[in-house]
């Protein structure tokens, strides 16, 4: 990871900590279940295996960094949500 993604990582979760902090249990669990729905699941699956392969074309390559960059902010969103379910439990 370059300097300028942790810088991003950082950043985000500087933003959704505080956020954590003040949002309802109904609301952390909610951030805790975020999924993909089937169709854009199976599509992930779909350019992951593609990837493997090395049989993605370029726009498919970009809509799959689309898929990684996403899975980011929401694993940094589910992440400060535990932290808060945590923060609140104890």
């Amino acid at each position: 990871m370059s300097n300028g993604s942790a810088d991003n990582a950082l950043t985000l979760e500087s933003i959704l900590r505080p956020l954590g902090d003040r949002a309802s249990a109904e609301l952390t669990q909610a951030l805790v279940d975020l999924r993909l729905d089937e169709a854009a699941q199976r599509r992930y699956e779909e350019l992951a295996t593609k990837n493997t392969e090395a049989t993605l074309a370029d726009n498919e390559r970009e809509e799959l960094a689309e898929f990684v960059a996403l899975n980011r902010f929401v694993s940094t969103l589910k992440a400060e949500a535990i932290l808060a379910q945590r923060r609140h439990a104890a």
